[in-house]
């Protein structure tokens, strides 16, 4: 069976599970169309096929987590609800996004009962609804420091500035009203990613999608590995897998807003760039272009909004070597969630993780 059998059959168990949870909430119109139209809408259900591999890849049965991993399913979910509603989105994989099609008030409040079913699900395991409110926690001051991390949020303090004068503008637009109240050095993470990070911007963006991206994805690898009985070591190495495969995910899914096209992705290209956010791509263009380059790029990472603009956005990056510099480090990150492997068995679920590295900085969607 190769990879993507082996990832639909485990999809379709996941879709199946959700089917059939859905009708049990008994819930009012429309916020019930809604709940349906993203659940229904596809998805990779990647979150909760990590949760079932990682049991497996333990000795586990999935039966064991199937509730931990549906319930991871629906709080993403709910997680790209309002991050359409916030990056005002049209289109979620191909179909236009629960905000467009009612409004945000929907968005909000379909969100808010996702979360609150995947919550039901597990609230009987009091030490594992902990480890879930503690990420989805994260996940919000993620999604905080995202929209924080915004060109055009420090544009009126750009004028007659210095290069380095503008990226500190930008460094502490990125820290200054997210991370209070957040200590990165006790969440546990910032040693495993010192060796890919070369200076403190750096640092602040992977800090962003920790807790944005990769903190959801860790906490499945985390959940299968514990439910399915695994030892402290094989806990340990899967939670890190799950945490390096979140970030190259992200990196990866930068980069397919960057270069994939509306048809492939399912909803429009350039996202990032027309809301001016910084990623490890803009960041790398910002400390390496000059003089009227930089100039250029910056005028248009705060107004691009069309076809011809965002290609140029695009040759600026593929120019100044930003989007190699973002591969080579892609490749870094997958290498590490490969070294967390080397402590389990040889066995087919973890020969399926082992692939869905190369997937993660491969996929085009």
């Amino acid at each position: 069976m190769n990879l993507l059998e082996s990832l639909n059959k485990k999809a379709a168990l996941i879709n199946r599970e959700i089917r059939q949870l859905i009708p049990t909430w008994e819930l009012p119109d429309p916020i019930n169309e809604a709940i349906n139209h993203i659940l229904e809408s596809g998805g990779k259900r990647i979150r909760p096929i990590l949760a079932l591999l990682s049991c497996e890849s333990v000795g586990g049965d999935i039966n064991s987590v199937m509730k931990q991993a549906i319930a991871l399913e629906l709080i993403h979910n709910a997680s790209l609800l309002w991050d359409d509603v916030l990056d005002a989105d049209e289109l979620r994989r191909g179909k236009i996004t629960v905000h467009k099609k009612w409004d945000k008030n929907i968005a909000i409040l379909a969100g808010a009962m996702i979360t609150s079913k995947a919550l039901e699900l597990i609230s009987n395991k009091p030490e594992i609804l902990d480890l879930y409110l503690k990420v989805i926690g994260k996940m919000i001051e993620g999604q905080v420091l995202d929209i924080s991390n915004s060109i055009d949020r420090a544009s009126h303090l750009f004028e007659s500035k210095s290069e380095k004068e503008i990226f500190e503008i930008l460094r502490k637009r990125f820290q200054q009203k997210a991370l209070e109240g957040m200590d990165w050095e006790e969440s546990g993470d910032s040693h495993l990613i010192a060796d890919f990070t070369e200076f403190e911007e750096e640092r602040d963006y992977f800090e962003m999608i920790t807790y944005k991206t990769s903190s959801l994805i860790k906490l499945a690898t985390r959940i299968g590995a514990t439910l399915g009985g695994g030892t402290q070591e094989e806990i340990d190495a899967l939670t890190d897998y799950g945490l390096y495969l979140g970030l190259a995910f992200q990196l990866r899914d930068d980069l397919i807003g960057i270069i994939s096209d509306e048809k492939t992705l399912g909803k429009p290209v350039g996202s990032d760039i027309r809301q001016g956010k910084l990623n490890l791509y803009t960041i790398f263009a910002l400390r390496n272009l000059e003089n009227s380059e930089l100039s250029e790029f910056l005028e248009l990472m705060r107004k691009a909004d069309n076809k011809t603009e965002i290609q140029r956005v695009r040759k600026i990056l593929d120019d100044c070597g930003a989007l190699k510099y973002a591969k080579d480090k892609l490749k870094s990150i997958a290498q590490k969630a490969q070294d967390q492997l080397s402590t389990l068995r040889d066995t087919a679920p973890k020969i399926t993780l082992n692939k869905l590295i190369l997937f993660t900085i491969e996929r085009e969607f």
